[in-house]
């Protein structure tokens, strides 16, 4: 009982941590709730979510063979344990897929997004907030390989369930929000795109302690179009907040914070503000080979977490 009680108590401390921003505690909470689950051994699914926990984040830490190990040997356990329609195999294929999404492979994470979904279809009502995950999945990672058509209706009937099942305020609502506005960024639908990445702001606002990294990408996104306007005095606040967001939360060194910087950065260099531009770039650089980024793209980077 004990046993079962430290594992509960480690794991609900790192996820109240990685939902603020804090890796660092979230990362020593589960790492411990892992190891009281290697004690309940491979026929408990406990230790499948404590390998899908770490593997989230260890993704968000750029750590990415330590996450696909995890997420592998967790999809492992899982369909070992469980009939292969069970929603719990459904969450091991979005956590493996989400890995795929962070190297850039959204053809490998498709299928699994897919297969993720066709179980959840069949096992969880049609207003299950988990459901409405896996249809942002599927659909962001259509968005990101120009499939534009497939994606949207996914991302309206997410957003569809998640404003009948959810509290009015609540993330899932802005990141999907936040989603849609992209895809229509991307379309060059950009009034569309605006008008949804202010709605998403409102939610963001009211989470402020929980959200930097979906605002923090809103934010850029939403300043990119600006940019793309020609309205170069209200994208720089938004990509300022960007950074004021992420800083606290994850660290003046972390990947994240370096996109943002890149971002502020060539928006100071498309005005002929170039010693601020130039200043940032090699805050940028000394950020990535930091973190030994030497490859850093800042789109690429971006896909992780937009």
């Amino acid at each position: 009982m004990w046993l079962l009680q430290k594992w509960g108590k480690y794991t609900m401390a790192g996820t109240e941590a990685y939902e603020l921003g804090d890796l660092a505690t979230a990362e020593d909470m589960w790492s411990k709730a892992l190891a009281e689950a290697e004690k309940f051994g491979e026929k408990d699914t406990r230790l499948a979510t404590s390998l899908s926990n770490l593997a989230e984040l260890y993704i968000r830490q750029n750590r990415f063979k330590e996450a696909e190990t995890l997420s592998k040997r967790a999809l492992t356990i899982r369909q070992k344990l469980c009939s292969s329609d069970h929603p719990d195999v459904a969450l091991s294929l979005n956590n493996l897929a989400l890995f795929y999404c962070s190297q850039g492979l959204f053809s490998e994470a498709e299928p699994l997004y897919q297969a993720a979904l066709a179980i959840d279809e069949k096992a969880l009502s049609p207003d299950d907030p988990a459901l409405g995950t896996d249809l942002d999945n599927l659909a962001n990672v259509l968005r990101k390989q120009g499939k534009y058509a497939q994606a949207e209706p996914l991302f309206q009937r997410a957003l569809s369930i998640y404003e009948k099942s959810l509290p009015s305020a609540h993330l899932h609502i802005g990141r999907t929000l936040s989603n849609l506005a992209l895809l229509y960024q991307q379309k060059g639908e950009l009034a569309e795109a605006e008008a949804l990445y202010k709605r998403a702001a409102e939610v963001y606002e009211k989470n402020t302690d929980r959200c930097h990294q979906f605002q923090a990408a809103s934010l850029n996104n939403l300043a990119l179009l600006y940019q793309k306007q020609g309205r170069f005095e209200e994208a720089e606040p938004l990509l300022k907040r960007a950074v004021e967001l992420q800083e606290p939360a994850l660290g003046p060194d972390h990947p994240d914070v370096a996109i943002s910087l890149h971002n502020l950065a060539e928006l100071y260099a498309e005005i002929g503000r170039r010693d601020e531009a130039q200043s940032l770039y090699k805050r940028v650089f000394a950020i990535r080979e930091k973190n030994g980024l030497f490859d850093f793209d800042p789109q690429r980077q971006q896909a992780i977490w937009s």
